[in-house]
């Protein structure tokens, strides 16, 4: 499947935009924090040159339609601040899983409530989906009040107690 993905998506002071070689400073930046890190199960980054990897296998995902990834700059900047996916699409193409990260710096100022609202709507009007799934270690208190401010309800618990999943339907 081909990608449809937009290159950028637009709202008051918020462009959401595909990647670039020039984000690899940022990119590292936001994978090798330890307080975005703390709450993910991915390695930390380590160079520039994983940054560019990174940025490099992301894209071609997003060629091949296996996701959806953007950075999260402010309109009136063009640096990355953080970033938000929906990934994990199911095979029918109704359902997929989002993540996203953002600077601390960048936190409290509503952008990500906002990039959050403008992927799920995304997701639910122009890709059709019918369900979204995020997936959070359950110490992550502010991506869970986020998540369910925008409606998310808890799903699933895993039995080792390091995720929960919360799960939004498309209203109809």
């Amino acid at each position: 499947m081909k990608s449809i993905m937009p290159n950028e998506i637009k709202y008051e002071n918020l462009v959401l935009r595909k990647l670039c070689k020039d984000d690899n400073l940022k990119i590292y930046e936001i994978r090798s924090n330890q307080d975005i890190a703390k709450y993910l199960d991915r390695p930390i980054c380590q160079s520039l040159e994983e940054a560019d990897n990174f940025i490099t296998k992301v894209n071609n995902g997003i060629s091949r339609g296996e996701y959806f990834y953007w950075g999260i700059t402010l309109a009136d900047e063009n640096e990355v601040i953080g970033t938000i996916c929906i990934w994990n699409i199911s095979e029918d193409k109704t359902k997929g899983d989002i993540g996203f990260e953002l600077l601390p710096a960048f936190r409290g100022k509503g952008i990500m409530t906002k990039s959050l609202r403008l992927i799920i709507d995304y997701a639910f009007q122009e890709l059709n989906f019918d369900e979204l799934f995020g997936e959070v270690d359950p110490q992550n208190n502010k991506s869970i009040n986020l998540m369910k401010k925008h409606g998310f309800e808890l799903y699933d618990e895993n039995n080792s107690g390091t995720t929960v999943i919360y799960r939004l339907a498309k209203k109809n």
